[in-house]
């Protein structure tokens, strides 16, 4: 399977797999392949986590793919990947 790797500023920080190639790992929400949305989101959120706690980005990573707001982001008809990284991370601080 490929992967991409994501990087935070130099550091290569974790792999993320190419979801356009598995369909068994997409996320749709009407038909449309969201999957990418959500990776980016993910992202994002662990970041401003990481920035709002004064962690390193893998610590915030690692307790946001564990949290309850991931498992929200994960659910497309929670629509939570609509909404700005900030706004997902005030939710995981909230839970």
């Amino acid at each position: 399977m490929t992967t991409y790797t994501v990087y935070h500023g130099t550091n290569r920080i974790f792999d993320v797999p190419d979801l356009t190639t598995e369909l068994e790992n997409k996320i749709f929400y009407r038909g449309q392949d969201i999957s990418f949305i959500i990776v980016v989101k993910t992202e994002h959120a662990a970041r401003v986590i990481a920035e709002r706690q004064g962690i390193d980005f893998q610590s915030a990573f690692d307790l946001f793919v564990h949290s309850s707001a991931n498992k929200a982001l994960m659910d497309p008809e929670s629509l939570l990947w609509t909404e700005s990284a900030e706004f997902i991370a005030d939710m995981f601080d909230e839970l």
